[in-house]
């Protein structure tokens, strides 16, 4: 796939410095994902958080991006389809895509520093889905609306993504308390860190 915000081999964390390193909310790029052979992720950084979602090849090498219930599937003939097709806002992800991350040339390559940049972190196994756009919706009522109206097909959520509520939500409360988020705040450690910040900080929230 030639693309110049494509890479093959990039590691998770190289993914997070390169798209903190861009600070630009819409930045995005795609990779290989570590766990899954043949899924390529496409990361996008939105408010110091990344995002990632899942992206399928399928039959005829059409490309299928993973979507939430409801939301009716995604499918596109080629890759650069499917990223025009995000760079339109309100299209289901957490924010358009602006700012693709390309590749730097051999010559290019320069030492970086150390980045010390604070910011939360999603987890590479904490996948985002794509919700339903704004344009498929005739009501234009909300999603938590939507929910409302039909409780009885509508699945639980996963212990992934009540995992990355939780998170967002414990980075907010710190960015309202006028604090800095965490730098990483891993899932097996949330409620740990939520019951004993609530305690030290109860006079603030």
């Amino acid at each position: 796939m030639d693309l110049p915000f494509y890479y093959e081999s990039l590691s998770m964390k190289a993914c997070e410095d390169l798209l903190i390193q861009k600070g630009k909310n819409g930045s995005f790029l795609l990779r290989n994902s570590e766990s899954l052979p043949g899924v390529i992720c496409l990361c996008v950084l939105f408010q110091r958080m990344i995002y990632t979602y899942r992206i399928f090849q399928i039959s005829d090498g059409y490309f299928k991006i993973q979507t939430a219930y409801g939301a009716g599937e995604l499918v596109f003939k080629t890759m650069r389809d499917l990223i025009a097709n995000f760079e339109k806002p309100n299209q289901g992800i957490r924010t358009r895509l602006r700012f693709p991350v390309q590749k730097e040339r051999p010559s290019q390559r320069i030492r970086r520093s150390r980045m010390e940049e604070v910011y939360a972190e999603v987890e590479d196994r904490d996948y985002v889905d794509v919700l339903p756009s704004r344009q498929d919706s005739t009501s234009q009522k909300s999603t938590a609306e939507s929910i409302t109206q039909r409780p009885k097909k509508w699945l639980p959520a996963s212990k992934a993504t009540i995992t990355h509520w939780v998170k967002e939500v414990i980075s907010l409360a710190y960015i309202l308390a006028g604090k800095y988020p965490l730098l990483v705040l891993k899932a097996r450690s949330t409620r740990s860190l939520a019951a004993s910040w609530a305690e030290g900080e109860s006079n603030i929230l």
